[in-house]
């Protein structure tokens, strides 16, 4: 591969590579924790990258009725959730969140929050398993800490491959002023989400994950079913997660013609512009929007009531599923309008290029709020007088579609298995919606500027110790810079047929890091442990430097320091002094018996002027020692 596009013409460098490999990771194994250890041992996962034979899920089933009031912004809600054990083992208690518990006084936040947002936190109105009404109050029974709550079977315990039934009615205040991945926007719109008790996730890991929500990790849900009604006024529309049942029950008729239309348009309709806003349902006190949906981790929506909705198909194949795009926007959006055909590009280009499996979902909707969030078929995002942040943000939470919500990742314990695969494979749908720019700029020059310091540690510290620009780091930038050069080592087929393999075993499924490493080492054919161990499980920088050039008979060798000890591609400059030049490609494998010297000879009847070693596309941190000029 041409890597960084210098004028001299290049000599190529034999490398051998290893034709087979070990499972066992021979020669240079990874570090791996005793639980993680034991769920391979014990069948659950394999060392192939493949789920074991005794893998297993838990699942939700949530049927929940919600009211919404815009102007108290106060949300009630009832649900029946059915919950299966598929484990071996007896669950003792149930373990749910209560995430608007984030916003109770006193509890831990690693954001601040706005004082007018915080409360006493959910009200649990009532709670019941398989009909036993329990005391909320009681503290044998219930625990509530952080944003959990914590239930004790003491008498109905849930044995393998039993379910139970919890009934639960809640409510609280919904924020007014923080607008942390999901709040209020323009006072008569909103994005909903984080807003129902959630049984957590039950694993061959961790068995209960107890992690809190603090306000910097996001997901790790269980694949669950959904029946959702939400009420509102019937000034206001609802979109969410999920098919809507009965758009011909709520919409007046032209209106119900457009979204009927725009279902199979290949171009954008503007089923609600401007100046209809707040005039498209039939007259009534109230509606309520039927939504359902199957085998997703989370439910979110919009309400509102002055926002112009716009929806687009596209079918990107012959054999792919139709994808119905909406974007939701006031009327004063700078580019928003743009953001159905932004949106299915990237559906395209992930579908049939970059990623190669079919977008995961018929619907997606972009609701323009703030920053950017992503939840089942639905995009909190800003920036709309902005074009590139516009595009950037829309092709990044397009992309979590897959990941956390096709594969479902832990992104609490290991979030750059999401956040630094999307941040990478988005960067290659902006290339191509933006052709002018150079989309790996941003990945690589964040990564110079921060690898290395104090607060850079390694992928495989778990996200949920982290925090701050350490934790924005960790999840975005080392991960996205590390996945760029492994592409880069693979090659575009390689890494593609791996990254396809890995998501079609794990897709409705919980990976590990391991899942996704013995993956690629199967699907490569070659053992990358050592391409693992150091970007992942070590820390450090990229700084590469010409340490020495010795003339040799027929020729030089040159020797290159590695003080960042990360393995990454590079090119050696040669100037001879005739005026003319020579690039030597090396790979990034080089490294991988030794991750801070490399020695290469040059058969060359020239005599050497200049080595050096070009930075351009190479976060280096340090070019001055790149350089090194030949006595003779």
């Amino acid at each position: 591969m041409h890597f960084f596009g210098y004028i001299f013409p290049k000599v190529k460098i034999a490398v051998i590579i290893p034709a087979l490999f070990s499972m066992t990771v021979s020669g240079q194994p990874l570090y791996m924790p005793y639980n993680v250890q034991e769920a391979y041992n014990n069948a659950f996962r394999s060392y192939d990258g493949k789920p074991g034979e005794k893998y297993f899920q838990n699942k939700s089933s949530y049927r929940i009725k919600a009211g919404f009031n815009p102007e108290t912004r106060v949300l009630k809600g009832r649900a029946r959730i059915v919950y299966q054990n598929n484990s071996q083992e007896i669950l003792t208690r149930i373990v749910m969140r209560l995430y608007p518990d984030y916003f109770k006084k006193g509890n831990p936040r690693d954001k601040a929050v706005h004082p007018a947002d915080v409360h006493e936190g959910v009200l649990i109105k009532h709670l019941s398993v398989n009909d036993s009404l329990f005391n909320v109050n009681d503290p044998a029974k219930i625990i509530r800490s952080g944003t959990l709550m914590i239930i004790n079977l003491e008498e109905d315990l849930l044995m393998p491959g039993k379910s139970l039934e919890i009934s639960i009615g809640w409510e609280f205040m919904f924020p007014g002023k923080t607008t942390e991945r999901f709040g209020t926007y323009h006072n008569t719109s909103f994005f909903v989400a984080y807003w129902y008790p959630q049984i957590a996730v039950f694993d061959d890991i961790d068995g209960w994950d107890y992690t809190d929500y603090n306000g910097t990790q996001e997901f790790y849900n269980d694949f669950s079913d959904f029946n959702c009604e939400i009420t509102v006024p019937s000034d206001y529309l609802t979109w969410a997660t999920g098919e809507w049942l009965n758009a011909d029950d709520i919409l007046s008729p032209q209106y119900l013609q457009r979204y009927n239309e725009a279902k199979t348009a290949g171009t954008t309709v503007q089923v609600i512009s401007p100046d209809e806003i707040g005039k498209i349902s039939k007259n009534r006190k109230s509606n309520t929007f039927k939504y359902t949906a199957s085998n997703v981790t989370d439910f979110a929506f919009a309400v509102s009531k002055n926002y112009t909705w716009d929806m687009k198909s596209i079918q990107c194949s012959e054999t792919d599923e139709p994808v119905i795009v909406h974007a939701l926007y006031p009327s004063k959006s700078g580019k928003y309008n743009k953001v159905t055909d932004i949106t299915s590009d990237a559906v395209c280009h992930f579908a049939q290029t970059i990623v190669g499996v079919p977008f995961p979902f018929n619907n997606l909707i972009s609701f323009n709020g703030s920053g950017g969030m992503e939840f089942p078929m639905m995009m909190n995002t800003g920036y709309e007088t902005d074009y590139y942040r516009l595009v950037t943000v829309t092709t990044h939470e397009a992309c979590h579609m897959y990941f956390p919500f096709l594969v479902g990742t832990n992104e609490k314990k290991y979030a750059w298995m999401d956040e630094g695969f999307v941040t990478f494979l988005a960067k290659e749908a902006d290339q191509i919606i933006m052709p002018e720019i150079n989309p790996y700029t941003d990945i690589l020059s964040i990564f110079r500027s921060f690898s290395g310091d104090e607060q850079d540690v390694a992928l495989m510290v778990p996200s949920n110790q982290l925090r701050g620009r350490t934790y924005q780091v960790h999840a975005y930038y080392r991960s996205s810079a590390a996945i760029y050069f492994l592409k880069l080592y693979l090659g575009d087929e390689k890494f593609q047929l791996a990254l396809k393999d890995f998501i079609l075993h794990w897709k409705g499924r919980h990976p590990t890091p391991y899942d996704l490493f013995f993956t690629f080492n199967r699907v490569a054919g070659e053992n990358l442990n050592w391409f693992w161990d150091a970007w992942f499980f070590k820390t450090g920088w990229v700084d590469l430097g010409v340490s020495d050039v010795e003339q040799i008979d027929k020729g030089y060798k040159i020797y290159i320091e590695n003080k960042g000890m990360l393995p990454v591609p590079y090119n050696i400059g040669i100037v001879y002094t005739d005026g003319s030049g020579d690039t030597l490609d090396i790979s990034a494998n080089t490294w991988k018996k030794n991750y801070s010297h490399d020695l290469h000879t040059l058969k060359t009847e020239k005599t050497i002027k200049q080595v050096y070693i070009p930075d351009k596309q190479l976060p280096d941190k340090n070019p001055v020692n790149n350089y090194y000029h030949v006595k003779n």
